[in-house]
């Protein structure tokens, strides 16, 4: 949304004309339904339901998981299966331990939230719980020397914070900005986009369950692109096979997909030196 702002602003002879050489997004949730929807595919893809489950779930709710009809019973006696055997399993990275009470594929609400960091940092047990690593995240990024070596404007932000959700979502704070959340689906835009002179690029942790390739290759594929090189072709990083690349053209329109083998949602969290890789490869124009 926000390149193509910009985009027009240059067609509008705005000052200062800014310079676009394209955009990236990173497991980026851009279609609500179609990314929750991706959950079950994904679900069934790396063997956590049954064959007989997932067809049976995507005949009785037709294939609409995150709208599912309520009246339809089958379709949530199906939905209630899933759920029971996703149950344990951390949908940002699956192979983590889920340090959450309960796992549902299809609720409604945030689909990519994350809790706020709590105040008392925790005492690290027995069972690795990523997000207990997140509180130590935030006494650092408020620590008044590192603000400083990071030339931090003092006073601009009272607190940092990993994820504030209370800027997007509560709307009782009189102190947060409050605006809707109302864009269901940016899709249209990256169709604007493919009308551009415009370079994009797209990558998702292969272990991302909350916004996974499946879904972000469905909403690719419905820009009707060609495909100009690097089928599913590996790229390496350190000589070691990172991940699978594609790349597509439309016109003056470029977009390369690229999947980082064993990360999860927000990928660089969990393969900081293969997306640093990917990306600096992307930025310098050579091959993936």
């Amino acid at each position: 949304m926000i390149t193509e702002e910009l985009y027009k602003g240059n067609d509008e002879g705005l000052e200062p004309i800014v310079n676009i050489q394209g955009y990236i997004a990173g497991n980026p949730l851009t279609d609500k339904t179609g990314d929750l929807n991706s959950r079950l595919e994904y679900a069934y893809r790396l063997a956590f339901i049954s064959q007989e489950l997932y067809e049976a779930t995507k005949k009785d709710c037709k294939e609409n998981y995150a709208n599912a009809n309520s009246d339809n019973v089958q379709c949530m006696l199906d939905l209630y299966e899933v759920d029971k055997r996703v149950k344990g399993i951390n949908i940002q990275q699956i192979l983590d331990p889920d340090c959450k009470p309960e796992t549902h594929l299809f609720k409604s609400g945030n689909p990519v939230a994350k809790s706020n960091p709590i105040k008392m940092l925790p005492t690290l047990g027995d069972t690795f719980c990523r997000d207990e690593l997140y509180d130590y995240a935030t006494v650092w990024a408020n620590d008044e020397n590192v603000m400083k070596s990071l030339n931090v404007r003092e006073g601009t932000v009272k607190e940092w914070l990993l994820c504030n959700l209370d800027m997007k979502y509560n709307y009782s704070n009189p102190f947060m900005p409050q605006y809707e959340f109302n864009v269901q689906s940016s899709v249209v835009y990256h169709e604007m986009l493919t009308k551009r002179n415009c370079r994009a690029l797209i990558f998702s942790g292969d272990h991302d369950m909350m916004v996974s390739h499946v879904g972000t290759l469905k909403w690719i594929n419905s820009l009707n692109l060609t495909i100009t090189e690097n089928n599913w072709d590996a790229y390496y990083v350190d000589r070691q096979a990172s991940g699978f690349t594609t790349s597509y053209a439309h016109h003056n329109y470029s977009l390369v997909f690229a999947t980082v083998k064993g990360a999860g949602h927000t990928a660089p969290e969990f393969k900081p030196a293969e997306c640093f890789a990917l990306v600096r490869r992307w930025f310098a124009r050579r091959p993936i």
